[in-house]
């Protein structure tokens, strides 16, 4: 046991050693007190070069040295075969930097990755006080600023590229499919989206891990389809906020891990609301009334405002029933002008009575009107109005949307349970129910015409037995 603790402090010091002294270049006699630390390398600013592209790797010292620093290797990719060699170079005068200049050539791509000095014993440095060392190479995985060479790379071609967005279910907005239009994408590299509504965002990808990153990249696009599918929730709801949309894609290579924007700050049409009476459902019962929004991305505790009225111009329940194209618009610019029965506000998805000290009339017919809360401007104006029947006995009290099964329309006589009106002449009042028998007289004729059926055969009967009984 002993022995294995001893193991593990000795790994743990050479790891310490390591990450300590990589930066470190020491004395020509080798002791470390003489060394001179902080030793800083840093590359251009981060993005992809392409060729002819000059970068510069310049190497900060913690005080002024002066001498000749020795040829340094750097790679591009993951190859660390391939080094480049960077030219030796001469500080005549003190100073804290020396820089290693490159051009890019064709071929080079991938990552700029550090390499180390060549053969830096044969070279020696002096600082301001006459002290000379020599150079040992510093130990560094990676730049501090990703780097990327893409001389020979086809990236995809966004020049004609269109945007189509549809929903993945047709009766909810909770999720919808993305499709890149005229974009042939190239199956050996990954694709990922951006959504804003920052018009003149940049987006730096400092490493091909951003790609990845989901506080920046939303999703995947698929290859086989150049369709992307988006789920929304509490914080990806740009589509229900208020504002324009813009898309950027970033495309990924996989040999190489290098990321580039092939489609910036693309403006994408919102997919346009749902017909009137279908962009909010409310449901009003006795003792509860819940409220969902179709139109709303995400469970964010939206507020909603409400509106009742009722509603008595038979011309205007007629266009309803008859389905006629602009007559929920007519009943959305009636109820945004009349005087309300009943006003208040409810939560999305929240359950709380609000019938209790509304008067209704028994099977009258009722608008009511609905408006999302924007917030101060932070969503979308959506707005919703629908047709509703009021049902109110002794125990209950409710008010039936126009798609429920029990909704009935009474006008001039028309009830799916009420024709009687019309032979009596008199004028139907829309908020009056009439409970007609007529829809029994078919009944009756059947039933009549069944027994008379019935008794004819068994006078038949009766005198056929009556003919042939004394026949053995």
């Amino acid at each position: 046991m002993k022995f294995k603790v001893k193991i593990v402090s000795i790994i743990i010091f050479l790891l310490f050693f390591i990450l300590v002294a990589g930066n470190t270049i020491y004395g020509a006699d080798g002791d470390e007190s003489l060394s001179i630390t902080s030793v800083d390398i840093t590359a251009p600013e981060p993005g992809i070069y392409s060729e002819g592209q000059e970068i510069n790797v310049t190497f900060t010292f913690s005080q002024p040295i002066k001498g000749t620093l020795p040829k340094y290797s750097i790679y591009f990719g993951n190859d660390i075969s391939k080094n480049i060699e960077l030219d030796e170079v001469e500080l005549t005068d003190f100073s804290t930097e020396a820089t290693y200049k490159y051009t890019i050539k064709s071929g080079d791509n991938g990552e700029l990755k550090p390499g180390n000095f060549i053969e830096p014993y044969n070279y020696e440095i002096e600082t301001e006080d006459g002290t000379k060392y020599t150079l040992g190479s510093p130990f560094m995985s990676s730049f501090e600023n990703k780097i990327y060479a893409a001389t020979t790379i086809e990236w995809t071609n966004f020049d004609n590229a269109g945007v189509e967005m549809s929903l993945e279910n047709q009766e909810y907005k909770s999720s919808f499919k993305l499709f890149i239009q005229n974009v042939e994408l190239n199956e050996n590299n990954n694709y990922y989206i951006h959504l804003s509504h920052n018009p003149n965002e940049e987006i730096i990808l400092k490493s091909p891990s951003d790609a990845n990153n989901t506080e920046v990249w939303m999703g995947n696009i698929n290859i086989l389809n150049n369709q992307l599918f988006l789920y929304y929730s509490d914080d990806k709801v740009l589509f229900d906020e208020a504002g324009d949309v813009y898309l950027t894609v970033c495309e990924v290579d996989r040999e190489t891990s290098i990321p580039k924007i092939v489609l910036e700050n693309y403006k994408i049409e919102k997919l346009p609301l749902f017909e009137l009476s279908n962009r909010i459902k409310a449901y009003f019962l006795s003792d509860s009334t819940t409220i969902f929004g179709n139109e709303a991305y995400g469970e964010n505790n939206r507020k909603v405002n409400y509106k009742i009225g009722r509603v008595t111009d038979v011309q205007l329940l007629k266009a309803i029933q008859n389905g006629e194209t602009t007559a929920f618009e007519n009943l959305l610019d009636f109820a945004k002008k009349d005087n309300s029965i009943a006003t208040g506000t409810l939560s999305l998805g929240e359950n709380e009575g609000v019938l209790d000290n509304v008067e209704l009339l028994n099977d009258a017919y009722y608008y009511v009107y609905l408006e999302m809360d924007t917030e101060d401007g932070k969503y979308r104006e959506i707005e919703d109005v629908s047709l509703y029947q009021a049902r109110v006995d002794e125990t209950s009290k409710m008010l039936l949307n126009i798609e429920d099964d029990d909704f009935e329309w009474n006008l001039d006589g028309n009830s799916s349970n009420n024709n009687q009106n019309n032979n009596n002449n008199v004028k139907n009042d829309p908020t009056v129910s009439n409970m007609s028998k007529l829809p029994y007289a078919g009944k009756n004729i059947i039933i009549g015409f069944a027994t008379a059926l019935i008794i004819a055969i068994s006078i038949v009967l009766y005198k056929k037995y009556q003919l042939y009984k004394d026949i053995k």
